[in-house]
């Protein structure tokens, strides 16, 4: 009977890496069999090596270097504490990243898409031209996830026009890149004009406007769409035939007006009281004015609930 001493210690399997000089790869990461053969007697553990991750891959068309030294003792080894790893030369390696060149320009159709989706005008009002459409970045020959989003802004529209800034999302598996796209956005539409000159101070009623499609790419100021958010405001300015109506022309004839008696309604304890107050300004419903208590003619801020009343706020 052959007897083994208790405490032998059984030798680590060992595996043997042949570095190569250089490597080109077209991948979102750079496995060690990229640029390396594997020795090993144990062929389930050469297949886990060559598997192995060695590091990040450089953006496509570009180069980075790996210390086979560092790889070994710093990635390798920890995540195969028992295996001896050892190289039959420690050198740098370069590892080159193969790219396809694109052009901005060749994903108008997802851009398009994206418009069709996402702003609020009608088909036949709108028109788009990418901007840096000849702009170039290059990506891995992979097969690839394209989609378009706006990048968060703090007054953003369903109804944008002239230049808008847009983002191309390019993702191969976990690689992600983000390409700005300028779009020039051309909006023709029915806008509300003036039928005729209007003099200032004038009621807009139905007689004085009329919808003209316009091109409006470049009007600065949001224009009115619907006839019947004009009618009854007021003129502020004489306005000239053909002019395109928007906010700054016209004002909303006031629900209390400067000088109108109001009910100021005030809770004391459970019981509402009632006092007169003279309006010292100009008010719509909703909105918040000063008023003078018509007995000890102080000044209180309200909130206008209809033409005669009014509560303390």
């Amino acid at each position: 009977m052959m007897v083994i001493p208790l405490g032998t210690a059984r030798a680590k399997p060992v595996a043997t890496l042949n570095f190569f000089d250089t490597a080109t790869i077209n991948d979102t990461v750079i496995h060690l069999e990229d640029i390396a053969s594997v020795s090993t007697e144990f062929p389930e553990l050469a297949q886990k090596l060559r598997a192995a991750i060695a590091g990040e891959i450089a953006p496509p068309g570009y180069s980075r270097f790996i210390s086979t030294e560092d790889l070994i003792a710093y990635r390798l080894q920890p995540a195969f504490s028992d295996v001896t790893i050892q190289a039959v030369e420690n050198k740098r390696i370069v590892v080159k990243t193969t790219g396809i060149t694109r052009k901005v320009g060749e994903y108008s159709n997802a851009v398009q898409e994206y418009l069709d989706t996402n702003f609020g005008w009608k088909t036949g009002e709108w028109s788009f031209e990418i901007e840096n459409s000849e702009e170039t970045f290059k990506t891995l020959d992979l097969p690839q996830a394209v989609s378009v989003e706006r990048p968060a802004i703090k007054t953003e529209s369903s109804f944008p026009r002239g230049h808008v800034q847009l983002q191309l999302i390019v993702k191969q598996y976990e690689r992600i890149l983000r390409i700005p796209i300028t779009c020039l956005l051309k909006i023709s539409a029915p806008v509300a004009t003036a039928r005729h000159a209007i003099i200032k101070g004038k009621l807009i009623d139905s007689s004085d406007i009329e919808l003209t499609r316009i091109d409006i790419s470049n009007f600065g100021p949001d224009p009115y769409f619907c006839l019947q958010d004009i009618i009854g405001q007021k003129s502020l300015r004489s306005i000239g035939q053909g002019t395109i109506l928007y906010n700054r022309l016209l004002s909303p004839i006031p629900v209390v007006s400067k000088g109108d008696q109001l009910d100021i309604k005030v809770m004391h304890g459970n019981v509402m009281i009632s006092v007169l107050a003279i309006a010292r300004e100009n008010g719509n419903l909703g909105q918040k004015i000063w008023v003078e208590n018509a007995t000890t003619h102080k000044l209180v801020h309200v909130l206008i609930k209809d033409k005669n009343t009014a509560v303390v706020l």
